[in-house]
């Protein structure tokens, strides 16, 4: 045997080993785009939660702003257009981190398709619920459709009281209040669990 007769197969072994290794280059490559990318969604994701979790303490905080400062500053004896030019500014706030509360919803669940978000349903249930009490409140404490102020009825006292309960109250441990933080401490649980996965 010469050389000249085993050279075909050591050119032979070593294209395999080239190909070989190229293989093996890609496969790697391939391995830490895979990884790389896993960890940019992994920390896209941990924002997104942390800023909901930040979003969530901050409608709470604004929820409980409107019912404490309200029964507080403004009295009977504030006007009706700094009432007015209050709620209107406060309610704007509130939407603004509701739409930016369902705006995160929506990225989580593209980032992740099981994402459960019942707790946040809630909390945003209760903002609404919260934001048309006041709507109520405003309507029902002018005047009624035909312009002239409204008539002291049984139902509408009843269903003035039932409002005032929502909006008017410092405390944290009437029924609404409750309700706004149990709600709150579901969303904490459930993305906290998202968070240490």
């Amino acid at each position: 045997m010469t050389i000249e007769s085993i050279e075909p197969f050591i050119v032979l072994i070593r294209d395999g080993a080239t190909i070989f290794f190229y293989i093996i280059g890609c496969w790697v490559a391939l391995s830490g785009l895979r990884t790389w990318k896993k960890q940019l969604v992994g920390e896209s994701k941990y924002e997104a939660l942390r800023r909901l979790i930040r979003l969530t303490y901050r409608l709470q905080q604004q929820i409980r702003n409107i019912r404490g400062s309200y029964r507080q500053s403004l009295s009977s004896i504030a006007s009706e257009d700094y009432k007015d030019s209050y709620f209107k500014t406060s309610l704007e706030s509130m939407d603004e981190q509701v739409v930016e509360i369902k705006e995160l919803v929506f990225e989580l669940k593209l980032m992740d398709k099981g994402f459960n978000d019942q707790s946040i349903q809630e909390l945003l249930t209760i903002a609404e619920e919260f934001k048309m009490s006041i709507f109520a409140y405003v309507i029902m404490s002018r005047i009624d459709i035909s312009g002239k102020p409204q008539l002291k009825t049984r139902e509408r006292e009843e269903r003035l009281k039932e409002v005032r309960a929502i909006i008017y109250s410092s405390k944290d441990n009437d029924e609404f209040g409750k309700r706004l933080n149990d709600v709150v401490g579901e969303v904490e649980s459930s993305l906290s669990r998202y968070l240490n996965v």
